[in-house]
């Protein structure tokens, strides 16, 4: 894994560097956009946005809608996507009342991928 030295000898690895901390789900639901809709796996959320596993070719910058529990239906844009992965950040960031416990309804993944 890649590492990045800081100015006090410690290291920290890419994952250190977010801005929030993600929740590892397993989690299938629907990715929409203008004239199109494809399943996803949700691997980790947070309440900024979230990394899904899909089989449909994305480009940074799409607009795209997610289906999410108590949320139905989130705004999103794709950040990136590669090999079958995409990140993709929330146009609005979810609020700890309601990501919380949106949360408790995704079924939890302990370990990574």
């Amino acid at each position: 894994m890649m590492t990045v030295p800081q100015t006090d000898g410690a290291r920290t690895t890419p994952s250190d560097l977010r801005r929030t901390r993600r929740d590892l789900v397993n989690y299938a639901t629907t990715l929409r956009g203008a004239d199109w809709h494809v399943d996803i796996r949700i691997i980790n959320i947070s309440p900024r946005g979230l990394m899904c596993r899909c089989d449909y070719d994305l480009e940074r910058g799409a607009r795209v809608t997610i289906a999410l529990p108590r949320m139905r239906f989130v705004d999103a844009e794709v950040r990136w996507a590669e090999d079958g992965r995409i990140g993709v950040e929330f146009l609005s960031h979810i609020s700890d009342a309601d990501y919380l416990p949106m949360l408790d309804l995704l079924p939890r993944k302990t370990n990574g991928w």
